[in-house]
């Protein structure tokens, strides 16, 4: 789930213990899921805007933290926003929750 460099750097930061990641992946589900239903809002008013500052955000912190997979959807996503393009947005905020609810996953296999 987690780029195998960026996977060894969060250890390494952590002492090589999996601690830092650990903290690292539970802040970014909770706020990953804030700006999910953030998004959801600006979608259903109208609020373009907003709701790509929201995803560029999101985007960041996606790339951040080596989960590339995730990231693709999110950085075509603020491509489609910053062009003005809405068309994919519900179905783009529908694959970020899935992706979300995968690194959700990711996240109980350290538990």
């Amino acid at each position: 789930m987690i780029d195998s460099e960026k996977l060894s750097e969060l250890r390494d930061m952590g002492d090589g213990k999996d601690d830092f990641l650990l903290e690292m992946l539970d802040k970014y589900i909770a706020r990953a899921g804030e700006q999910i239903t953030e998004a959801t809002g600006l979608l259903g008013e109208g609020d373009a805007a907003k709701l790509q500052k929201v995803i560029h955000s999101l985007k960041g912190s996606t790339l951040s933290l080596g989960l590339s997979e995730a990231a693709k959807n999110i950085v075509d996503f603020d491509k489609e926003l910053k062009a003005g393009d809405l068309s994919r947005a519900a179905e783009r905020i529908d694959k970020i929750g899935a992706d979300l609810a995968r690194v959700q996953d990711y996240r109980k296999t350290f538990s």
